[in-house]
């Protein structure tokens, strides 16, 4: 993959957009045979035979996902720091043990930006859990689960956003592939 490209366009103001991560689809790393990127879109994901993604809901404005370019002129080098900064409201046994498994691999998540578009993270190297935080709170409103459980990943490039149709059909990535 060439890295360099020409520069091609420039930037226009446009309207407003809704902030915020609405949900991710979370996959193991190793359940994912090719990602087809084409022009800064994903057009395929090709599931291993029998594998799925599993959805993870957001509460509304408790989580997000940023990407941060970072380029070195000293070294001449370039990377993206992309973290998922999930929020989840309670620590039920379901939801600790999904968290522990989480914890366990390198994930590719498609994430469902409020917006009503989609992009995935960890395309090549994959996010890992890094320190979250979780507990009771103090008062009785305070939060009572996962306040920070950031998945972490650093990748070459912009993470790729869903093209339409597969936006449309992103339902069929919780299906087990065959």
């Amino acid at each position: 993959m060439s890295f360099c490209t020409d520069l091609t366009e420039g930037y226009e103001l446009k309207c407003r957009r809704l902030g915020g991560a609405f949900y991710a689809i979370f996959f193991q790393k190793e359940h994912i045979n090719s990602i087809t990127v084409v022009d800064g879109e994903v057009t395929a994901i090709d599931v291993a035979n029998g594998e799925r993604g599993w959805k993870v809901e957001f509460e509304e404005e408790t989580s997000s996902f940023s990407f941060n370019p970072i380029g070195n002129r000293a070294n001449g080098t370039y990377r993206v720091e992309q973290s998922l900064m999930a929020v989840l409201n309670d620590s039920d046994r379901e939801t600790r043990n999904l968290i522990n498994v989480l914890a366990q691999h390198r994930l590719i998540a498609v994430v469902v930006e409020n917006d009503e578009k989609a992009s995935v993270a960890g395309l090549e190297r994959g996010l890992m859990l890094a320190d979250g935080t979780g507990g009771t709170g103090t008062t009785k409103e305070d939060r009572n689960g996962f306040e920070t459980l950031p998945f972490n990943g650093i990748e070459r490039g912009l993470p790729p956003v869903l093209d339409a149709t597969l936006y449309e059909n992103i339902d069929d990535l919780l299906v087990p592939a065959s």
